[in-house]
């Protein structure tokens, strides 16, 4: 293979890792529950045109004068509008350099995958969790400083500080040892001006919360309490997520949750553990605006553990055809709307919970994860030259974004200790 004619070593790329797209790594829960679906883009955005009030034009007559032709009231027609999503683009780099890529291509498919494996695998599971955590927080923050944080020092310069209990999320937190981040104070103005913060380490800081180990670029990005972190440049380029959706009370993918109540979704202040009965008491702030239907409740590790112990003690449900089905992955139980599933997500934050209908959750874009950077109707291109090094590079990107047609079918549940 001459350097630059990569036609050979994208051949056993397809080859290899053409199906590798169609898997969802585990920790990916909301990408399993929410198909994607692909939509043409109208301008920069995704339109969808969403019901926010019911027709109203209805007319009641008694029956001693209905035998006549009587009047009928006004139409007063529903309300619809069209609702725009703004998708994200996402984009993961690995590189490779000439003499491994040569080596590798000139000695056949094992020894491609040899060298490919661990890398294409890793920024794979990079990409997804990258989703995964738009789909959850997206337009919202990844944690909070808690107070006292340690002061910045050294060369390079470090900082400890931990997250609170509430924004506490291990299984997101771990993922992300060596990324770069943004950090904002409580009234949004950006704390790291010299440039990234690095996350050095992640760990258990006792009491179900978190202790980072951070890079600062300068002493005087020092990190304070009540700071929040988000992914490095994501303000205002990722798509808005589940909690950005159930928190909006504002003006969100076009229209106005303060004018239509249907747009705007509810929450339930739990206020300390998380029962089977709190969790009735917020299925049943959906029904009366959402109508019956499943739900599932995706809450923290720790808040589901002490979920299934509660329904364990309950024993058995046998009420009306209710049931119990306690597992290792979910808590599955007839609540006020039907069936309540409770899934634990390791990336959920400690404090809060989402409780929705994630078959009504909307995901579309012009792609779902892929490493096919190619135009449709050109041949696949797996490999590009770098510019500047000597060596080839991968990338696997996805562009999408997400919406509920109706936020009042939903709940958001705060306020959770463990």
């Amino acid at each position: 293979m001459a350097i630059g004619d990569t036609g050979t070593a994208d051949g056993y790329f397809k080859q290899i890792y053409g199906e590798l797209s169609n898997t969802v790594p585990s920790h990916a829960h909301l990408v399993k529950d929410i198909p994607f679906q692909k939509k043409e883009r109208l301008g920069d955005s995704y339109n969808f045109p969403v019901r926010l009030q019911r027709t109203q034009g209805v007319t009641y007559q008694s029956g001693t004068t209905s035998m006549g032709a009587f009047e009928l009231n006004s139409v007063i027609s529903g309300v619809m509008q069209s609702a725009q999503v703004k998708g994200s683009t996402f984009v993961g780099r690995e590189s490779f350099g000439y003499k491994a890529v040569l080596s590798a291509t000139s000695a056949g498919p094992q020894a491609f995958g040899d060298l490919f494996d661990e890398g294409v695998e890793d920024l794979f599971n990079t990409a997804n969790f990258a989703l995964e955590m738009s789909l959850l927080y997206g337009g919202s923050d990844i944690g909070t400083v808690a107070a006292g944080p340690g002061s910045a020092s050294g060369s390079p310069v470090r900082q400890e500080v931990y997250l609170t209990a509430a924004t506490s999320a291990l299984g997101l937190w771990a993922q992300m040892e060596g990324a770069l981040l943004d950090v904002k104070t409580d009234s949004g103005a950006e704390r790291n001006a010299n440039g990234a913060v690095k996350l050095i380490k992640a760990e258990d800081g006792g009491a179900d919360n978190i202790k980072l180990t951070l890079e600062l670029a300068d002493a005087a990005d020092e990190i304070q309490a009540n700071d929040v972190f988000m992914p490095y440049k994501a303000s205002g380029h990722w798509m808005n997520g589940i909690d950005a959706i159930t928190t909006n009370t504002g003006t969100m993918f076009g229209i106005n949750a303060a004018t239509y109540p249907l747009w705007q979704a509810n929450t339930f202040a739990v206020g300390g553990d998380l029962t089977v009965a709190k969790v009735n008491k917020a299925a049943a702030l959906v029904v009366p605006r959402a109508s019956e239907g499943d739900l599932k409740l995706y809450c923290s590790v720790l808040t589901w553990t002490k979920l299934n112990d509660d329904v364990a003690g309950l024993r058995r449900f046998n009420t009306g055809g209710g049931k119990a089905v306690i597992g290792a992955e979910s808590i599955e139980y007839y609540g006020p709307n039907g069936v309540i599933e409770i899934k634990p997500h390791p990336m959920v934050k400690g404090g809060e919970a989402f409780l929705l209908d994630p078959s009504k959750v909307k995901r579309v874009g012009a792609s779902d994860v892929t490493f096919n950077l190619g135009i449709e109707g050109q041949s696949e291109k797996f490999l590009r030259e770098l510019p500047s090094h000597a060596g080839f590079e991968i990338r696997c990107l996805w562009d999408q974004g997400i919406i509920h047609p109706r936020p009042a079918a939903t709940c958001k549940l705060t306020g959770i200790t463990n």
